[in-house]
């Protein structure tokens, strides 16, 4: 019989599967050479983000500073290895089928900005799992007792990490003029 986490991993995986291959019109705009314009502004955010969320986890567990570090940036680089491919793939089919659905009307920006959301979200909730999974094996090791704490500790800090970012989005839009 199967447990709930692997019930729910498996919904999980249908529902991604299901989502990339459904019927979609092709289309040029391809994210890996948008991306490369991205890449030095989330590499300098990256810095900042991990701070954010070592500084909440070390205050929360009281391991040593370096070492927290050191776990919150594996954690950081696994999670974005991981959750950028998976939450771009859910935005741009969510923007499929959005597009789809109201192609005979005002589309706007809304679209590109639910996506957008869209995708946020999933690299939130991915963060948290993978993040909250590493620290928990970490923290097993060296505090055993602190352990069933990592899953709440790394959603708080994901959390303020995710703030950062929403600040800084609303920031750079509002200061370049793009959000009127």
């Amino acid at each position: 019989m199967l447990n709930r986490s692997s019930v729910a991993t498996t919904r999980i995986a249908a529902l991604i599967l299901i989502s990339l291959f459904l019927p979609s019109t092709a289309r040029a705009d391809v994210v890996l050479p948008a991306l490369v314009n991205v890449w030095p502004t989330m590499i300098l955010l990256f810095i900042p983000i991990v701070l954010i969320e070592a500084l909440y986890t070390w205050k929360r567990l009281g391991a040593g500073f370096w070492k927290i570090v050191w776990v919150t940036t594996i954690a950081n680089l696994l999670s974005s290895l991981a959750g950028l491919p998976v939450a771009s793939a859910i935005a741009f089919s969510l923007e499929d089928l959005l597009d789809s659905i109201v192609r005979e009307t005002y589309q706007g920006q809304w679209i590109l900005i639910v996506s957008a959301v869209a995708m946020m979200v999933v690299c939130f909730l991915v963060s948290w799992w993978i993040e909250g999974k590493w620290l928990q094996r970490f923290i097993k090791r060296t505090m055993p007792e602190s352990a069933d704490q990592c899953m709440t500790i790394t959603r708080n800090a994901n959390l303020l990490s995710y703030a950062f970012l929403t600040v800084v989005v609303v920031c750079v839009l509002l200061s370049t003029g793009k959000w009127n």
